[in-house]
Formats: structure tokens, C-alpha cells, sequence
């Protein structure tokens, strides 16, 4: 969707229709790594957490359109 179609759906407020923004992870390790004593989330983690923050707002879209946490990610 580009942007100016976004900014259209989300001003039109229709009620059978929900939009939401979402910031992908799309560089960067894709592993967690501990770093002296610390937890690095890498991209999967940091994705994942992602899909589950859309869940609440649209429930079913970690199974029909996320289905995988490193789905554009750059490797």
C-alpha cells in the first residue's frame, strides 16, 4: 500500500475496515546475542515481538500475512 493510500483508508474511518502502520526489523543479526552479560534481541525476536503487538490490534495477521518473523529481512 503507498503512503498516500494509507493516509486515505485511515482518514475515511470506515468501520469494516482497520489500518495499521507497522515497523519491520528488516537489517541486523537475526540471532539474540548476549554481549557481555546483556541480551541483544536480533531481528526474529525483535520481528516476532512485532506481529505480537499487531495480534491485539488485528487479530489473525501472524497467520495469514506475518507467518514468518524473518520474511524481508536482509541477510
Amino acid at each position: 500500500m503507498t503512503r498516500d493510500r494509507y493516509l486515505q483508508e485511515k482518514k475515511d474511518k470506515k468501520l469494516y475496515r482497520r489500518v495499521i502502520k507497522i515497523e519491520w526489523y528488516v537489517t541486523g543479526n537475526p540471532e539474540d546475542e548476549i554481549i557481555n552479560g546483556y541480551l541483544y534481541p536480533g531481528t526474529k525476536s525483535k520481528n516476532q515481538d512485532v506481529i505480537d503487538q499487531a495480534e491485539k490490534i488485528l487479530p489473525g495477521i501472524g497467520e495469514q500475512i506475518l507467518k514468518d518473523p524473518l520474511q524481508f529481512v536482509r541477510k
